[in-house]
């Protein structure tokens, strides 16, 4: 119902005055009716809810919830489950000389085809690959050859961090199914890529680091110099600007500093060498966020080894030993750190690490327990046996050697690197 004072202002705009011209009467009622619109639209734009104006109050968890139980993992499962694939009751299943072939002649990153015939081990098509990261991996599978009686095999294996060999690469009539390739990180969906323990599990120069076989001592000693109600109470980390974790962080610097248990900070030490951190100097602090590059990040298993609480952001990219972190018990899990929530939740993790201090101390006594008894150097050779008699196991072929191989102790005292188009490929053809 109307009341009597409104009806005649609504009679007014309803009923034109005989003397005006429609089209005037009709502009004017359309401007009033979109002038309204755009007050209704600036009101409502008030109340919406910016990404920016989130706040760490806003998150209920900061951590994602602990298992329900620690249990006891076995590290060797991984190595059945990366060949499962190739493993299963089809009647293709088992690694054939086409699937090795279609690989070999259709990845260009750093890297290089392994073969290992009637004792010898072989480097075949060697692809040059970032830093020192093909010379350690050579070192490494040396290191093994001379520790162990390795079976023949031939393997493609990429160096590289973001070398994931996409399933239908090179796909031809002669080589129509994709063969195994060893990677040091993938995702899921790469069912054909099959994890083994990188190359800074032999050295990691790059990072200042010494050779991995005395990683656990000297990170011990530096862990048991910092006790941990004497280290400081920040959540820290140092990283080079790659991949979008860090970007996120880099990009809301300012908002997140002001935090005072928030010691985050995205550097280019090329650029400040002054700015590099040593890992050893990382046990300074209770809590340490340890976040991906590109892909994934070297860092997490010396992190572990600082009896610091471990926090690692979700992401889709894992190492052989992942299936291992228990959250909870041995490392936090949070969150990703992504473009849309702009690292937001991080102030809010720091404030719950400083209210649940013994748990934090818990999990990281627990993280470094777990990387003495399964990131030693004498459980990663055991891994890469594991790997490697497994995969022998089931090729269906015996290797003869490459024409492009060269053996591995002379591929390391010269450059062999053969450029991608002149391989040899005798199986598959090159598309």
């Amino acid at each position: 119902m109307v009341d009597r004072e409104t009806a005649p202002l609504l009679k007014a705009v309803a009923t034109p005055q005989t003397n005006k011209s429609p089209l005037i009467f009709r502009l004017a009622v359309g401007g009033f009716l979109l002038g309204l619109l755009f007050v209704s639209l600036g009101v409502l734009l008030l109340y919406v809810p910016r990404p920016e104006a989130a706040h760490p109050e806003e998150f209920e968890k900061p951590v994602h919830p602990a298992a329900p139980h620690p249990f006891e993992r076995d590290l060797l499962s991984q190595v059945a489950l990366d060949l499962l694939p190739f493993n299963n009751s089809d009647i293709s299943s088992g690694i054939s000389l086409q699937q090795v072939e279609r690989v070999y002649c259709n990845f260009d990153q750093g890297g290089f085809r392994l073969q290992i015939v009637d004792g010898r081990m072989y480097v075949v098509g060697e692809r040059h690959g970032l830093q020192t990261r093909v010379r350690n991996t050579k070192l490494m599978l040396m290191h093994l050859m001379h520790s162990f009686d390795l079976p023949d095999v031939d393997i493609g294996w990429i160096s590289a961090d973001d070398g994931v060999l996409e399933f239908d690469a090179g796909r031809s009539d002669e080589c129509p199914e994709q063969g195994p390739v060893f990677v040091m990180t993938k995702q899921p969906q790469h069912e054909h890529c099959i994890m083994y323990p990188d190359f800074t599990f032999w050295d990691w120069e790059e990072a200042y680091a010494v050779p991995w076989q005395d990683i656990p001592k000297v990170m011990e000693q530096a862990a048991d110099r910092e006790p941990w109600k004497k280290r400081k109470e920040r959540l820290f980390t140092r990283a080079f600007n790659l991949g979008e974790a860090r970007n996120t962080l880099k990009d809301n610097e300012g908002g997140l500093g002001q935090h005072e248990l928030l010691d985050a900070r995205i550097i280019d030490w090329h650029a400040d060498p002054g700015s590099f951190v040593d890992l050893q100097d990382h046990c300074q602090y209770k809590w340490l966020l340890h976040t991906a590059g590109n892909t994934y990040s070297a860092r997490l298993k010396y992190l572990l080894f600082c009896k610091s609480a471990v926090v690692l952001p979700d992401s889709p990219w894992q190492e052989f030993f992942y299936h291992m972190l228990q959250p909870g018990h041995n490392v936090y899990r949070i969150d990703a750190l992504t473009y849309g929530n702009r690292a937001y939740h991080l102030p809010a993790v720091a404030d719950y690490l400083q209210e649940n201090d013994a748990e934090a101390e818990r999990i990281g006594a627990a993280g470094a327990a777990f990387a003495r008894k399964y990131l030693s150097s004498q459980s990663v050779e055991q891994y890469y046996k594991e790997l490697i008699e497994t995969y022998a196991g089931l090729m269906k072929f015996k290797p003869k050697v490459h024409p492009d191989a060269i053996p591995i102790d002379k591929s390391l005292m010269n450059d062999y690197a053969r450029p991608f188009q002149d391989r040899t490929c005798e199986v598959c053809r090159r598309t």
